[in-house]
């Protein structure tokens, strides 16, 4: 059985809320491209199993761009429900810029979850 939880208002249930399965949101326009080796990070929202999360790639985008220009940012959404999955992907222009969201947000909390970030295996995580 799933359980729902209302980010926004707080509330909880067994039943599925008829807003349960909301369009996805569009990100910002333009093409998504990978950074240089060393820039591209895997983010994760820490979640309990059965949970969706709202967040989408233009809140990502939102909160990783204070840290330098991002070139790409990705959550991953579910094709069923239409809920992010609790992870994705963010890509600057720069190493140096990516080090500074990593440090700055690994750990922290972002719209009431804690964010797990860490450098792409490919860039040697």
């Amino acid at each position: 059985q799933t359980y729902y939880w209302n980010s926004k208002t707080g509330e909880s249930t067994w039943t599925r809320p008829p807003d349960f399965n909301p369009p996805p949101v569009p990100g910002p326009g333009g093409a998504q491209s990978k950074g240089p080796p060393g820039a591209n990070l895997f983010v994760v929202r820490k979640m309990r199993r059965g949970e969706y999360d709202a967040f989408s790639a233009e809140d990502l985008r939102r909160e990783f761009s204070r840290y330098g220009t991002v070139t790409r940012a990705e959550m991953t959404i579910d094709k069923e429900t239409g809920w992010s999955k609790g992870f994705g992907f963010v890509s600057f222009t720069s190493p140096i810029e990516a080090d500074a969201a990593l440090a700055a947000i690994h750990g922290s909390w972002v719209d009431g979850r804690e964010m797990k970030v860490e450098k792409t295996k490919e860039d040697g995580a």
